[in-house]
């Protein structure tokens, strides 16, 4: 089986970004995934591939992946997360300000 002209292997050794763009246009166009790795690349999260063990993922992108899958929901989560540890990249506070700020709806 293949999809877009990728079989199962080829898509799962895609990165986040990559897939982003796979599952957005052309035949492999699929809303509801590109719409999910979009927050994940939103977050920072766009060099993880898609078959990534999630054992192998630090505890900042389990919180950066717990984050965009909140972003996904369809009604505003209510969550608490940890607060940022004094070894949190720069990098990794931005990413968390942006999706922050992209989920809260703009006021009229």
């Amino acid at each position: 089986y293949r999809l877009g002209g990728r079989n199962i292997s080829e898509v799962l050794a895609m990165s986040v970004t990559e897939a982003t763009t796979f599952f957005g246009v052309g035949e492999a166009r699929t809303p509801a995934a590109h719409a999910i790795l979009r927050n994940l690349d939103d977050v920072g999260l766009g060099y993880i591939s898609l078959g990534q063990p999630l054992t192998t993922l630090s505890g900042g992108e389990r919180q950066r992946l717990k984050l965009a899958m909140h972003m996904s929901e369809k009604v505003a989560p209510t969550s608490s997360m940890n607060r940022p540890q004094a070894s949190t990249s720069p990098t990794s506070n931005t990413c968390l300000a942006y999706s922050t700020e992209s989920s809260i709806p703009a006021s009229r």
